[in-house]
């Protein structure tokens, strides 16, 4: 009983709170936030207020799938390919890029990232990503810190030697005041996803995402309706 009821009260969690209001997952990490303002105004423009629910990275696309939210901040260009019931929303909204970030002198390649000797830190969010998401494994050596702010700031010190950071849309997170050199590790385009029950808003949101996110977008994406 005690399993259910906790079924039930997630599931009061994530509904919306009107028929005009959405709820769309997210996860935890300065590059998904700074789209928020993005998909609020664009769901804005065609009459629909939104709710945030933070969620893990392995969780909310299950989530989408079963229809507990209405849609995604933000997943892969393939993502809809493992699942029958999410429905990708163009334009891209940009690309995902992992860098290793190295000192101006030393090495900076995949040898970094191969090494017995070269410890590579992470933020935790940032290596979920590299895992699921660029399906990239974690360099022989690592270690975690928590937060990606903590990673540059202890880089720009000088306390650390390598790390790996997101730079979604060429938009770096902070900035690197060490003179440095980064190497690509791996990247990926990236989409709003909604549920199949929303297939219906896909053009109308495409548009505004279009207009309000300033990319040039010729025609809306069709809904691949299975």
């Amino acid at each position: 009983m005690r399993i259910v009821f906790i079924i039930m009260l997630f599931g009061l969690m994530v509904l919306p709170l009107n028929a005009r209001q959405l709820v769309i997952s997210y996860v935890e990490h300065p590059g998904s936030v700074s789209l928020q303002p993005l998909i609020v105004q664009s769901y804005a423009d065609i009459g629909y207020e939104v709710r945030y629910v933070s969620m893990p990275l392995t969780r909310r696309l299950l989530a989408l799938e079963r229809g507990t939210i209405d849609a995604d901040l933000i997943a892969r260009s393939n993502a809809a390919q493992a699942y029958k019931n999410i429905l990708r929303v163009g334009p891209s909204l940009g690309a995902l890029r992992l860098e290793l970030v190295c000192p101006l002198h030393l090495p900076c390649d995949q040898s970094v990232l191969e090494s017995r000797e070269k410890k590579v830190f992470f933020d935790r969010g940032t290596a979920s990503i590299m895992k699921l998401l660029i399906d990239v494994n974690l360099p022989y050596k690592h270690s975690f810190i928590e937060s990606p702010r903590i990673l540059n700031a202890l880089f720009n010190r000088h306390r650390i030697t390598y790390f790996v950071h997101l730079v979604f849309a060429d938009n770096h997170q902070f900035a690197l005041t060490r003179p440095h050199q980064t190497y690509v590790i791996g990247e990926h385009d990236m989409f709003h996803y909604v549920h199949r029950r929303h297939a219906g808003l896909i053009n109308e949101l495409s548009v505004a995402l279009t207009r309000n996110s300033g990319l040039k977008h010729s025609r809306p994406e069709t809904p691949q309706v299975r």
